[in-house]
């Protein structure tokens, strides 16, 4: 029973950190898509010059991998770092 007990609180932990990785990942997405922005609207028009229009997609996609990769680690570190940190101020109480 207490293995039981024990993989429960196993996968309590790893669905939180989870879904902070989820967060974050959106996060991350969101910030992408305000960064990329002028270059998106940049390769709308019919004066932009054939590498903008050709480079928008490539760097929207590559960027995409990054900051949503990115977001994702940091969210998983941030969210442990506060549970640390309320772990220490508990301890001092």
């Amino acid at each position: 029973m207490t293995a039981m007990i024990r993989l429960k609180k196993v996968l309590k932990i790893i669905l939180k950190n989870f879904l902070a990785l989820i967060c974050g990942a959106v996060f991350g997405a969101a910030i992408l898509l305000i960064f990329l922005k002028p270059i998106l609207y940049a390769a709308i028009p019919k004066d932009a010059g054939l590498a903008v229009i050709a480079l928008a997609p490539a760097l929207l996609v590559i960027y995409g991998i990054i900051f949503t990769i990115g977001g994702g680690i940091l969210a998983v570190i941030l969210y442990n770092l506060i549970l640390i940190l309320k772990k220490l101020r508990k301890g001092k109480k």
